[in-house]
């Protein structure tokens, strides 16, 4: 539960920074862009074991989530 949420939470904070950096004329608009791409896309990862894939798991979120969290991280 705590893996899900915390995966939720990171991307839909991260969507919500980059439509942030898209309003602002500080940071570079293309920082915003790539906020809201990662953001969304691990918004989704965190949807790897819910619904018909709780048990075996959702084999492509499972392929992506590590690469996009380090994207994320980056």
């Amino acid at each position: 539960m705590g893996e899900h949420l915390g995966y939720l939470f990171t991307g839909a904070w991260s969507l919500l920074v980059g439509a942030a950096i898209l309003q602002s004329d500080v940071v570079p608009a293309w920082l915003g862009v790539v906020g809201i791409v990662v953001g969304a896309v691990l918004a989704l990862c965190s949807l790897e074991f819910v619904g018909p894939f709780e048990r075996g798991g959702w084999k492509v979120a499972a392929a992506m989530t590590p690469v996009i969290y380090i994207a994320w991280s980056l």
